[in-house]
């Protein structure tokens, strides 16, 4: 993350340090951590990292602790950003959620007696196959989801090869409102059979509370199917996807 010379209510740049970067003095009441002062000042800060959506505490709670809810919309960026690192397998070896009971996209939620998992968590547990595989390079053609001036694009994935030699695919469809259709050809491997499954829910901020603990929870994915030589996806809005094809 860096910062641009310039003062406003949340930050400001207080002196140069020696090998040329700034001394930034932040207002912690409004600015905590590289993510909060992102979008606390945004003409301020650039962001260059990953990070969790931050959002206002749940009430009642202790603000300082961070605590939030967990939904849909935590899981689309879980998806992304597990995709973004599988496609750097390169150079990163090993990421983990910062985390994960209670505060931020926290994997699991407790409160005194009660526990549940949250939408982040099951995102994680889907990807677990790709542990110990074998990155595959993947290209994708993909529209855009646009919201105003900001575009990315719709659909991300990942592909590695598992230990046993099946093909693992990873598809994120970003776009709240439309669902996405996604052909994949794979080259150097015949794939007949898939067994998946998908995490998508009606509302973007739907959430598990402890009277519902599975209100979004995984189920099997039967929208892939194999035809001629090529796999059709059809992904859900808002949804991650994990397909083993044999």
């Amino acid at each position: 993350m860096t910062a641009n010379r310039h003062i406003d209510s949340v930050v400001a740049v207080t002196g140069e340090r020696a090998d040329g970067g700034w001394v930034v003095d932040a207002d912690r009441d409004r600015c905590i951590g590289s993510g909060s002062c992102a979008f606390a000042a945004p003409d301020v800060f650039s962001m260059h990292g990953d990070e969790a959506l931050w959002y206002d505490p749940e009430p009642g709670t202790n603000p300082g602790f961070l605590f939030q809810q967990n939904t849909m919309r935590d899981a689309v960026l879980a998806g992304l950003n597990l995709n973004i690192f599988q496609q750097h397998a390169d150079r990163v070896r090993m990421a983990n959620i910062a985390q994960m009971i209670n505060v931020l996209q926290a994997m699991v939620l407790t409160d005194k007696e009660k526990m549940l998992v949250t939408p982040t968590y099951h995102v994680f547990e889907m990807y677990k196959p790709f542990q110990n595989s074998t990155f595959l390079p993947s290209e994708l053609a993909t529209p855009e989801y646009r919201v105003g001036e900001v575009a990315i694009p719709a659909v991300s994935t990942s592909a590695a090869r598992g230990a046993d030699g099946a093909v693992l695919l990873a598809l994120v469809n970003t776009d709240p409102n439309r669902p996405a259709r996604v052909t994949v050809k794979i080259q150097g491997a015949a794939a007949k059979k898939i067994s998946a499954r998908v995490l998508t829910t009606e509302a973007m901020n739907a959430h598990n509370t402890f009277e519902q603990p599975d209100a979004v929870k995984p189920a099997v994915f039967s929208g892939g199917k194999l035809k001629g030589d090529t796999w059709v996806f059809d992904l859900p809005a808002k949804s991650v996807v994990v397909a083993t094809l044999h």
